[in-house]
């Protein structure tokens, strides 16, 4: 009997959270740099830094309408909303288990079906996983980490949250792979102990708990969630033995454990963008576009102070002429006229000529915004300003840009829809979503292969190579008929179908089909082997009649020699 890994102690926890903060800790002043222009939430003042002097205002929106672009994009490329962006893929598990790789019908099938079920709970509203994606997006293009939660709702299915990556700790193991992550949050006393009860055998916790006055009931209580494997972990055992560890606690009440469980598969997908050696954390595109950023809000201010200065320039106007002097509508704005001289009052107040160039910051705007849009990869989405754009320029930059975005793509693939591949199986499996697979693909392991816009649009470049190859083979068939039986005819009409977009229920299943084949063909031979009786039937009719007319028309004897006979 296999004996039950001893769990982690709360102090292992705390220092393992201090590793991953000291790690964290050179990434976090560059966050802060492209949240103040990126992603800027309560205010639009830049944080202020120690010894930087009074902090600066947001003045333009432009980073933010980059990324906000940029994540569009990204979860334009990943996710198809009308048919399954990820498929499962059993080969290499096929292999593993000693099996044939070719598929039969009945696999073939199962996993059609399942492709479709699981893009099915992926786009349920409740289901969450559009706005989660989207803000993973987000975070991916401005930090270059995302960290995308995927729950379980019993009785109901996967769930998808976004965690901040702020509130994130992470870690990989030897093969670079994200397996560890922290996650800190807050909840009040009363929900922290309704929803954890074993807080309540903390004697601090306790104490706030059982006050009279109730008055610690609304007090925040700061919660880590940690999430990382464990030694000798079993997969498919009870929640405490499986191989991804589940802990609860209230890290600032010494020993507060809330709760301990497990998970067979990873539960966080962690994608990554420009990771470099030794740090765990990816970079993300706004920090190639930052100094453009900064450097662009700062122009904005100078331009709009230019522009003001115009609009509304400063005056001069002699000491001691106006005793309090407004410019408010209909005010009478009283003077001495002894103080005029020879000179009119025209003369006497002046505007301050403004100076400088608007033109050539709102120029130097202009460069430093494309610079912005090359960062992200979406200077594509403007076309020529020119009247003169063809067809052929529109589709050409269309064949170049999904090129471009095959690299991105697969730095986020696998490491966040592979990952929302196997935990949304894994739970849909535990809901009861899922009907029995057949015998070749029992216990077999799954990967998960991308089949989004990209994809799609190399399936319509299979489509049309199909379509050529059906006409190629047509004309082959009037030389020879028989190089005809060499095109998989069901397996074109498949790809078609697929590279088209549409749901398996429009083709029936390939075990329906080809019952449904067996069955027409032998109704073909029943009707040829009738065809063929019927003709034989008719020869041998043809025939006697035949030999039944010569009959009658042979001489017959005569009277005299039939007597003499």
């Amino acid at each position: 009997m296999k004996l039950r890994p001893e769990p982690r102690d709360f102090d292992w926890i705390m220092r393992r959270w201090a590793d991953m903060k000291q790690v964290r800790q050179h990434r976090e002043t560059e966050w802060q740099m492209i949240a103040d222009y990126f992603l800027p939430r309560k205010n639009f003042l830049v944080q202020s830094v120690k010894g930087a002097g009074v902090p600066r205002r947001v003045m333009t929106s432009k980073p933010q309408m980059a990324l906000g672009r940029f994540a569009g994009m990204l979860v334009g490329y990943l996710v198809d909303p009308t048919r399954p962006f990820i498929k499962p893929n059993v080969s290499q598990g096929l292999v593993n288990a000693g099996r044939r790789i070719d598929l039969d019908r009945d696999s073939a099938d199962y996993l059609d079906n399942l492709g479709w079920s699981m893009f099915d709970r992926f786009m349920l509203p409740k289901a969450r996983f559009m706005p989660a994606l989207n803000q993973v997006a987000l975070e991916l293009g401005a930090f270059g980490t995302a960290v995308m939660w995927v729950g379980r709702k019993r009785g109901w299915g996967p769930r998808y949250m976004s965690r901040p990556l702020r509130a994130c700790w992470i870690d990989v193991d030897d093969n670079d792979v994200v397996d560890t992550v922290f996650y800190e949050f807050e909840l009040p006393l009363e929900l922290l102990v309704g929803r954890y009860p074993k807080a309540l055998q903390n004697p601090d916790l306790k104490k706030l708990y059982e006050d009279k006055d109730k008055k610690n009931h609304t007090k925040k209580i700061k919660v880590l969630h940690c999430i990382y494997p464990r030694e000798g972990g079993e997969a498919g055992g009870i929640a405490e033995r499986k191989p991804y560890a589940e802990r609860i606690i209230a890290h600032e009440y010494k020993g507060a454990d809330l709760s301990e469980s497990g998970y067979d598969s990873f539960p966080y997908a962690v994608p990554r963008l420009g990771i470099s050696e030794g740090n765990p954390y990816g970079q993300g595109l706004a920090w190639i576009a930052l100094p453009s950023a900064i450097s662009l809000n700062r122009m904005q201010d100078l331009v709009e102070y230019g522009i003001g200065t115009r609009v509304a320039p400063p005056m001069f106007v002699p000491t001691r002429l106006f005793k309090q002097p407004s410019r408010d509508l209909g005010y009478f704005n009283y003077y001495d006229p002894k103080l005029l001289g020879f000179s009119s009052l025209k003369d006497l107040v002046q505007y301050m000529p403004a100076g400088g160039d608007v033109g050539i910051g709102v120029d130097w705007m202009r460069y430093l915004s494309e610079h912005i849009d090359d960062a992200f990869n979406i200077d594509w989405m403007k076309l020529r300003e020119a009247g003169n754009v063809t067809a052929e320029e529109i589709a050409e930059r269309r064949s170049l840009r999904m090129t471009a975005q095959t690299g991105l793509l697969a730095a986020v693939d696998r490491d966040l829809m592979g990952v929302l591949g196997d935990r949304t199986l894994e739970v849909m499996s535990e809901e009861g979503m899922i009907g029995e697979a057949p015998q070749q693909l029992r216990g077999v392991d799954v990967d998960w292969d991308y089949a989004g816009p990209l994809a799609i649009a190399q399936q319509r470049n299979q489509y049309q190579a199909v379509q050529s190859l059906i006409d190629i083979t047509a004309k082959i068939a009037q030389i020879e008929p028989d190089a005809a039986a060499a095109l998989q005819v069901e397996e074109c009409l498949r790809l078609a179908s697929e590279a088209l977009g549409a749901p398996p229920t429009v083709l029936e299943s390939r075990v329906v089909y080809q019952e449904e084949l067996q069955r027409r063909r032998a109704l073909r031979e029943q009707a040829q082997q009738a065809q063929i009786a019927q003709a034989g039937g008719a020869a041998m009719r043809d025939a006697s009649q035949g030999v039944a007319t010569m009959a009658q028309a042979a001489p017959q004897p005569s009277m005299g020699m039939a007597m003499a006979a």
